[in-house]
């Protein structure tokens, strides 16, 4: 609607292209140039308010949603135990002979 005023002042040459740029754009004087145009009686008081409106209401496109994982709270696993002897988490050996492989030993050791 505000395009529409505008075009008709320019085009019965009441505004210039700079003063349409202001009122287009919402420029510092654009009060100015629509209040010497209420004054002149050149617009109504209903253009008035259109055109000292910031915005015209311009519908913006709506981004789609991004689809979010669903919330999977944390459940503890209650039936562990760190004492359980079904299953060692560690093994103990014990040996009187030395751990050696025999494709380890320097050319220069003793054989025991």
């Amino acid at each position: 609607m505000k395009d529409q005023i505008v075009s008709r002042l320019l085009e019965q040459g009441h505004i210039t292209v700079d003063m349409a740029d202001s009122l287009l754009n919402n420029l510092l004087e654009k009060t100015t140039i629509v209040t010497r145009l209420r004054e002149d009686g050149i617009i109504s008081i209903h253009e008035t308010i259109i055109l000292l409106k910031e915005t015209d209401q311009v519908v913006f496109p709506q981004m789609p949603q991004i689809p979010t994982m669903p919330f999977k709270p944390y459940q503890p696993d209650w039936t562990y135990d760190p004492h359980r002897t079904s299953q060692p988490w560690w093994t103990v050996t014990s040996s009187n002979q030395p751990f050696e492989y025999p494709d380890t030993k320097w050319p220069g050791d003793k054989p025991e």
